[in-house]
């Protein structure tokens, strides 16, 4: 006769072979592919896992054993109840699928604590494992290297500004292949990453439904650089030209020798003009120009030689009055 110690009806040797404990008459695992519990996960992988192939659940954290050994995480640990391998637990860019082939830690962005979130190492060659290890080649963003390409769109959403950051390496030549996180503080991006050119340059575009000046920054292995990008609405407003103090005030008549005059400007889509815009870029591409002129009937006027967007009164100018034409060219 074949001993059975448990006296569960099964011998012991037979218990031993599938799994099964010889001494508990409540373990009567009989066929190493059946899967008693229920769960996906055959008596004998339970067996080898150490999990309960009564529980479908062995840690009690409400994920099943399958689901568990299938997506990474621990069906030993109610601490560790990764369910979905497409998701991303700790919001670093990684899956939790990734991080389990990776090693990497799918409850923490930043694996190894260098101050350096796990995907941006992935992507970037460095070991998201090892703390001494966050940077590939010495790669960094090229001092003050970030600059507009385009800038003063339409704000419709359609027409964009464009920004561009240079990689270099240790040596200071230009690194291609290189992952670059990109955010904006207004207006939506084309995409949360470019990756560098033969030249190690890195481009982005922004676009925005409402006129505002938006803050780009280009962020490469925990260093950012910013730039400003304005969204205009590109045409100088009728009627949207005035002669002004600095505060946008108007001049008093009878004003003193050295008044400054200022030339504010309202474009369309703005509420109020503004002083002080230089030969700012419209959105078709040109740029303000200004001439001031002057008039002592307010019919026959002679220009004046400043062509700035400020005008001081001279000894001369006593008795005249002034105006100035501001084009776009």
């Amino acid at each position: 006769d074949k001993k059975d110690t448990d006296g569960d009806g099964v011998d012991d040797k037979t218990e031993v072979d599938n799994g099964s404990n010889p001494l508990d008459p409540n373990d009567p695992v009989v066929d190493p592919n059946g899967d008693k519990d229920g769960d996906g996960l055959t008596n004998g992988q339970e067996n080898q896992l150490g999990t309960d192939p009564d529980k479908k659940d062995t840690d009690g954290d409400g994920v099943d054993d399958k689901t568990e050994v299938d997506n990474g995480s621990n069906p030993l640990d109610p601490n560790d109840p990764v369910v979905d391998p497409n998701g991303d637990k700790d919001g670093d860019g990684l899956t939790n699928g990734q991080e389990n082939q990776l090693g990497t830690d799918p409850d923490k962005k930043d694996t190894d604590g260098d101050g350096i979130d796990d995907k941006t190492e992935v992507d970037n060659g460095s070991n998201p494992l090892d703390v001494n290890d966050p940077l590939n080649g010495g790669m960094t963003l090229d001092e003050n290297s970030i600059r507009v390409i385009r800038d003063n769109a339409l704000p419709n959403n359609v027409d964009s500004n464009e920004v561009a950051v240079t990689v270099v390496d240790a040596a200071g030549n230009p690194k291609a292949g290189v992952t670059v996180n990109w955010t904006t503080s207004d207006g939506t991006l084309a995409a949360a990453t470019s990756v560098t050119d033969a030249d190690g340059i890195a481009r982005m575009t922004v676009t925005s439904s409402q006129i505002a000046t938006a803050t780009v920054t280009a962020t490469l292995l925990g260093v950012s650089q910013n730039v400003q990008v304005n969204f205009v609405v590109g045409l100088i407003a009728e009627d949207g030209v005035k002669v002004t103090n600095q505060n946008g005030d108007d001049v008093p008549a009878g004003s003193p020798v050295g008044t400054v005059l200022y030339a504010q400007v309202r474009l369309d889509g703005e509420a109020t003009g503004k002083t002080g815009r230089g030969t700012e870029q419209l959105s078709d591409g040109n740029s303000l120009t200004y001439q001031w002129q002057r008039s002592k009937d307010g019919v026959a006027w002679t220009d004046v030689g400043s062509n700035q967007d400020t005008y001081t009164t001279q000894g001369a100018d006593q008795g005249f009055t002034f105006r100035v034409n501001v084009t776009a060219q």
